[in-house]
């Protein structure tokens, strides 16, 4: 069985192949490379039948055209990859430096003081908010710090950015 990441839609992905190679006949006439006017052309294609009902009226996630991208990469041309590579990263300063962020929680110890300012949520260590990403991918993997950093990995790289560097923050 092929790797799929945990929140990628499988039911979408036929769609979603047929849609990059839509973009892909459209690309050359296309020459513009900013995120918005991608956005715009993919929500131009997907207005029409029978891709409204096949993303269930919503605007398919660039990073699920990213993996798609990567896992189906010899049915696409290498310039249109190309192109589209660039437009395909999310929040760009998050490497504009060269190194990649890494958030990583520990399971936390249980803290005998009650301090007014600490968050004390139900099934939570002390001082985690539950609602924070970090911690929703630590409460994901368990709070194994390999799982937590692959997931995250993983997700860095779908996005588009590059995984040469990370700074792991504990």
């Amino acid at each position: 069985m092929k790797y799929f990441p945990a929140n990628f839609p499988r039911r979408f992905e036929a769609a979603l192949l047929s849609l990059l190679t839509l973009l892909q006949t459209d690309w050359k006439e296309f020459p513009s490379s900013k995120r918005y006017d991608w956005q715009r052309l993919i929500r131009k294609k997907i207005k029409n039948e029978p891709y409204k009902t096949l993303f269930e009226g919503r605007m398919p996630s660039f990073w699920w055209l990213q993996f798609l991208l990567y896992r189906h990469e010899r049915l696409f041309d290498k310039r249109f990859i190309e192109h589209i590579h660039t437009t395909l990263i999310k929040t760009k300063i998050r490497s504009i430096s060269g190194i990649v962020p890494l958030t990583l929680f520990t399971k936390g110890e249980a803290c005998p003081f009650n301090c007014i300012y600490c968050p004390s949520e139900p099934n939570m260590p002390k001082s985690y908010f539950s609602d924070e990403p970090a911690v929703m991918r630590a409460i994901r993997n368990n709070f194994e710090a390999f799982r937590q950093i692959e997931s995250r990995l993983i997700m860095f790289a779908l996005s588009n950015h590059s995984i040469d560097k990370v700074e792991i923050i504990i």
